[in-house]
């Protein structure tokens, strides 16, 4: 199976779905730059998260235009496009891991670190005592 690692922009804001297994999933695109300064061109992966990380990705405020990175598997899926008549290829990765690439705003990082409490299950009582 083929890893990859890729640093892109989101290019739509994430919508959260549930599968028919009852699944929590998002999936989305992500748009990076390859080639050299005269062949530079655009490429887009389509990333796929499931469970945990898909909530993660929305809790976390991933939205269009914001620059992450990503890992994962690899997979080159052939397809048919809305009109029926056409068909092409498309680059599939199946999300194992992610985080803000270092261009994102700023602001952003502050938005998120105000969600992390809201996001997380708040844990209450008392604790046993340390080893000393």
């Amino acid at each position: 199976m083929a890893q990859v690692y890729a640093i892109g922009k989101v290019t739509a804001d994430l919508k959260l779905r549930q599968s028919s297994r009852k699944e929590a999933y998002v999936c989305f695109d992500i748009a990076e730059n390859i080639g050299g300064r005269d062949s530079r061109r655009k490429q887009t992966l389509q990333i796929w998260a499931f469970g945990s990380d898909a909530e993660q990705l929305i809790c976390d405020g991933v939205r269009e235009g914001i620059s992450i990175w990503i890992t994962g598997n690899l997979e080159l899926e052939e397809f048919t496009h809305e009109s029926g008549r056409t068909r092409d290829k498309r680059l599939k990765v199946y999300l194992k891991t992610w985080g803000f690439a270092s261009d994102a705003p700023k602001q952003i990082f502050h938005e998120v670190i105000g969600k992390v409490n809201t996001c997380a299950p708040v844990i209450d009582g008392e604790r046993e005592p340390l080893p000393e």
